[in-house]
């Protein structure tokens, strides 16, 4: 099913599992963020430590638009819940 995501969903993904891809788009979904390149205080706190360190491993001191996935990030949720 990854195969079908959008690459930054797989990167996050492939690191950190579905769930965490899934928590990423469901919070930031069609909207560019500014990652930083150090204390990513507010990523770590609507995303948790893992996510916002390697969102600033993969992007850190750039920004990056995160794909709305929406209609299908429910019926992705649905495989996990």
């Amino acid at each position: 099913m990854r195969e079908r995501w959008p690459r930054l969903m797989r990167e996050i993904a492939e690191e950190l599992g579905d769930d965490a891809a899934l928590k990423l788009v469901a919070r930031y979904g069609g909207q560019e963020i500014t990652v930083p390149r150090l204390h990513p205080r507010t990523l770590e706190a609507e995303l948790g430590p893992e996510i916002a360190a390697l969102m600033v491993d993969l992007h850190g001191g750039g920004q990056v638009y995160v794909p709305n996935f929406g209609a299908k990030l429910a019926e992705e949720r649905k495989r996990f819940v």
